[in-house]
Formats: C-alpha cells, sequence, structure tokens
C-alpha cells in the first residue's frame, strides 16, 4: 500500500494515513466510518436499497415453503432437456422428409444442450481437508448460529478463490479455500471469510 501523504483525525487529532485509492477512517474514535454516500447515487435509490436489506434481513433464509415455492417455480426449466431430447429423437426416426425434420431436431438439441444439468466438480489440484477438529468445530458453530446446513466437506485449492459450493449429483454443501488468499488474511478475517 502507497501513502499519498499523513493527515490528523479532525475529531481526536491523531495522524492518519491517506491513500487516494480508499476511503480514510479514524481506528481510535471511528471519524468517517460511515463516509457519505457517492454524489451520483440518488436518494431514492439509496432509500430502496435499505429497505430491501432490512426486508430481507427479516424473512427467515429458509423454510418448507420457499423450498417448495423454488421448486415448483424452477421445475418448467428443469423439465425443459428431456422433452426436447425425446422431441428431437422423435423428429428424426418418424419424420418425412428427414431434410426438413432435420432443421427442427437440430434446434430441440441445441435446447437440450443449453438446459442440460450441469455437475460442478472440484478441480484437479483440491485436496480435503481431514483432521481439523478445531475447524470442523468452527464451521458447525457458524451454521448453528446462522440458521444455514452444515457444510460437508472442506476442501483446499491453488486458485484465489473462497466460496461455499454445491458439487457432484447430491450437491454436497463444500467449503473451497484457495490457498493464496487464505494465506494473506489474518486470523480474524479468516473467521469472518
Amino acid at each position: 500500500m502507497t501513502m499519498d501523504s499523513a493527515v490528523d483525525c479532525p475529531q481526536c487529532s491523531r495522524p492518519l494515513p491517506a491513500d487516494r485509492r480508499y476511503a480514510v477512517w479514524c481506528r481510535h474514535c471511528g471519524w468517517n466510518l460511515e463516509p457519505a454516500p457517492a454524489p451520483y447515487e440518488p436518494a431514492w435509490q439509496l432509500e430502496r436499497e435499505r429497505k430491501l436489506a432490512d426486508s430481507l434481513a427479516e424473512r427467515p433464509a429458509s423454510g418448507p415453503e420457499r423450498s417448495l415455492g423454488a421448486f415448483l417455480l424452477s421445475l418448467p426449466v428443469l423439465l425443459v432437456p428431456l422433452p426436447g431430447l425425446l422431441g428431437g429423437i422423435a423428429l428424426l426416426a418418424f419424420y418425412r422428409p428427414i431434410w426438413f425434420a432435420a432443421p427442427f431436431a437440430a434446434v430441440l438439441f441445441v435446447i437440450t444442450a443449453i438446459f442440460r444439468p450441469r455437475v460442478t466438480r472440484l478441480p484437479g489440484n483440491a485436496q480435503t481437508v481431514t483432521g481439523a477438529p478445531e475447524l470442523q468445530g468452527v464451521l458447525d458453530r457458524l451454521a448453528v448460529q446462522t440458521g444455514t446446513p452444515k457444510l460437508q466437506h472442506v476442501v483446499v485449492t491453488t486458485d484465489t478463490r473462497i466460496a461455499i459450493d454445491r458439487l457432484g449429483w447430491r450437491y454436497r454443501r463444500t467449503l473451497r479455500i484457495g490457498l493464496p488468499t487464505w494465506s494473506v488474511l489474518r486470523p480474524q478475517e479468516r473467521y469472518a471469510v
């Protein structure tokens, strides 16, 4: 991090490092911890975003009615590949002349390819974390506190991404930890991630 200059805090007069790339705040007294919004964001947009965030915080994270509703909404999309594949095969097998049926069958095959189910897999360099009871304990406590399902696997990869993925046909919840990012985080930042 390059420091452009040092300024003093207007509230507590302690020196603050100034960097034009980032907002500056005082870690001692909290000055400018919530700086004013950017001038190009209209007030109505900020109010709408605040209301949306409040409504999302008030809703339960999951529930049987939510999962049933999501399933019913996704059911048509999930059922598109099978009729598309069967329709394309039927057109090619039973409709004549074949030169007329082939373009329609090709369209159905393309739709089937677009909507086919995709299975997320781990990269080849991923290593499953075993024998880390403290890490599993922290993850289990966080899942209970936040009301989210527990993770089934923790894997370490060489990419920079830290994420929760659903892997395989059974969609097992897996925490993917990218070592380059993980190695530069402090303990409290790792816990926050």
